[in-house]
Formats: structure tokens, C-alpha cells, sequence
């Protein structure tokens, strides 16, 4: 039989306030964008109103130490070309990350009591870490000069930051 698991209004408003606070403070420091604010509002109070503490610490930690890196070596990435991103995450950059983990929502909110939804949610977080922590650090790391990343798409040379290119520090990273 259906049903459909729905937090106490007390949990909800409480993850309603957290996801607005985080946001704002995220937006003031300029990590996120007005839009990015916005998306993170959204994501946060869903994976921290049905999600619980654990969805909510590892959506945190992605959060916190992604954009720790985005600010690391900001001036070496500044001068590529190929690096579109810079330190300020949009509503796409948001959903891109997060709309994996807020599916998995639905789903534990569809079968609270199975662990496979919940274990779906953290790989979807710990997936997008791993994306975002190649990218940076891969940039800043990665090759220099003659030696370019490989796009795996063409298996071509790419440069330092473009979307697709790979180098073994950015994929040591992940």
C-alpha cells in the first residue's frame, strides 16, 4: 500500500529556517548567486526536512568544502580561459548537484523504512562531491604547459578547467 511519509511541521520549519540561513549567509559571502540562493533554499530544505540529519550533514559538507575549494587557487583559475565556472554557484550549478539527491527525497519519502534510498541519497551527494572536488583541484593541480588534460568525450587534448577534460590529479582528487 502507498503511503507517503511526511515530517512533523516542527522538523520542517526548522529545516525551512536552517536552508534559508545557510543560503542567505552562502549569498553574502558570495558563494552563491541570487539564483544559487534560491536553488539552495530549495534543495537544503528538502534534503534536511526529509532527509534528516544525515542528508543534511553530507549535503553540508558537500556545500562547505566545494566552495572552500572554488575560492582555493582562484587566481590561477582567473587566467584560464577554459574555466567557466569562477566561485559563485547558480541555480543551475545548484540543481545540477542537488537534483539527484532531492529525487532520492521523493523516494525515501515514498519508503521511509528502506535503507537503498537513503544509501542512493549519500551516493548522490558524495557523486557530485567528487565531480566538484576534481574539477577544482584538478584545475589548480592539474597539468601545466605542453602536457593538457585528455577530454574523454574526443580523447583529444583539452585545457585546464573545460568541462569534460580529465587529468590524473583531478581524478585522484575525486
Amino acid at each position: 500500500m502507498f503511503s507517503l511519509n511526511i515530517p512533523d511541521t516542527t522538523h520542517l520549519i526548522f529545516a525551512a529556517v536552517a536552508a534559508c540561513a545557510i543560503a542567505g549567509l552562502a549569498s553574502a559571502v558570495r558563494a552563491l548567486s541570487l539564483s544559487g540562493a534560491i536553488a539552495a533554499i530549495c534543495v537544503g530544505f528538502v534534503i534536511f526536512g526529509w532527509g534528516g540529519y544525515p542528508g543534511a550533514v553530507a549535503l553540508l559538507l558537500f556545500f562547505l568544502t566545494s566552495s572552500a575549494l572554488s575560492r582555493w587557487g582562484k587566481r590561477q583559475k582567473a587566467a584560464l580561459t577554459a574555466y567557466e565556472k569562477g566561485d559563485q554557484r547558480d541555480a543551475g550549478q545548484v540543481i545540477a548537484n542537488g537534483g539527484v539527491a532531492v529525487i532520492c527525497m521523493a523516494w525515501i519519502a515514498i519508503e521511509p523504512h528502506s535503507v537503498t534510498p537513503v544509501a542512493a541519497l549519500l551516493g548522490a551527494i558524495a557523486t557530485a562531491n567528487a565531480d566538484t572536488w576534481a574539477t577544482e583541484i584538478g584545475t589548480v593541480l592539474g597539468p601545466q604547459g605542453k602536457k593538457k588534460p585528455i577530454v574523454l568525450a574526443t580523447l583529444y587534448d583539452g585545457e585546464p578547467g573545460q568541462s569534460g577534460a580529465v587529468s590524473w590529479q583531478g581524478t585522484f582528487a575525486a
